[in-house]
């Protein structure tokens, strides 16, 4: 199925406490970034949760006529899902079930945002959550003052009062090789070569150091972000990515009365070798933290696939539906 509509224009539109104008300058790299060789991904209410069940096929510029400029863009929403199952690795006869969206008509890979520099932890936010620039500032300045090495960036999701979100985007290589080897079939060569069991367990043990580093940085900023001036009593959604191969996101609701998800690399390694096949071929892996530990929700591929568990198929459809229901049947 293919939509086409207006993504963005040069109209000055209010985010919350501030009001923001698009450059044509902007449209024109939004164009040339949807028509490139990495598809932007379409999830019902921008929810990182929901499977990516479209993709922006094509964009172009058009003059409106008040003078100001739009971004057109054509999406294709991928209606024909199929349904598989992958069997348990409890041995119990039991399987999961499993949903692929194949994208047959745009085979491009799905685009991932990577660092904007070298920095090992980036910090991403975005304005509108904040109550005023003051805020923001202050909030920017704490966590310099508490760590000159992290870099904060700016997040744009094109929402008049988005859900609070702040992302962490964690690169270094010892965690990279770790969690790379670890999810790429090591595991089933240990029992046939035990020199790469040690070297596994080396890496392991180094990324581990990194990760008990980087998490008390990673809490402290996430503090200085709930102290933040806004009346917004909304869950902040926490993203922590990865930077291996696969990439691996992890997700997590946070409330005032909510535990801080516990990033140990163990339990994430334990829970992406339940999918092991899949995760070796994958090119983004996305996890979500239910209060006692971390759970696969999808996938997505080279080829440009995306798969994911049928709970998360179902909440993607039901917020689909939720966000296309014409407002006098709500």
């Amino acid at each position: 199925m293919e939509i086409e509509g207006i993504a963005a224009t040069t109209h000055i539109v209010d985010r919350g406490s501030y009001r923001v104008r698009l450059a044509r300058e902007a449209l024109e790299e939004g164009v040339n970034q949807i028509n490139g060789s990495l598809a932007v991904r379409m999830t019902p209410n921008h929810d990182p949760l929901c499977m990516p069940i479209g993709k922006v096929q094509q964009a172009w510029l058009r003059e409106l006529d008040d003078g100001e400029w739009a971004l057109f863009h054509r999406m294709y929403i991928d209606d024909e899902p199929v349904f598989c199952s992958l069997p348990s690795n409890e041995n119990d006869g039991s399987a999961k079930e499993l949903v692929i969206l194949r994208f047959l008509q745009d085979p491009r890979p799905l685009l991932i945002r990577h660092n904007s520099s070298d920095v090992i932890l980036e910090v991403g936010v975005e304005v509108a959550n904040f109550r005023d620039p003051d805020s923001f500032d202050d909030f920017k300045n704490r966590v310099i003052r508490d760590d000159q090495e992290v870099l904060i960036q700016t997040l744009e999701r094109h929402e008049v009062g988005p859900e609070p979100l702040i992302e962490f985007i964690v690169s270094h290589i010892s965690l990279w090789e770790a969690l790379a080897w670890s999810t790429g079939g090591w595991f089933l060569s240990r029992l046939r070569n035990p020199c790469k069991y040690i070297v596994d367990e080396v890496l392991q043990e180094v990324a581990d150091g990194v990760v008990e580093t980087l998490r008390p940085k990673i809490r402290r900023i996430f503090e200085r972000y709930q102290q933040r001036a806004d009346e917004d009593n909304r869950k902040t959604l926490v993203a922590i990515q990865l930077n291996a191969s696969p990439v691996v996101k992890l997700y997590a609701r946070i409330g005032e009365e909510d535990t801080f998800p516990d990033i140990e690399l163990s339990s994430i390694i334990s829970t992406l070798t339940e999918y092991d096949n899949i995760v070796a071929e994958a090119r983004e892996v996305v996890l979500e933290w239910d209060g006692d530990g971390w759970c696969f929700r999808y996938a997505t591929s080279d080829e440009g696939e995306v798969l994911g568990t049928r709970e998360c198929f179902d909440h993607t459809l039901e917020q689909y539906r939720r966000v296309t229901r014409p407002q006098d049947e709500e």
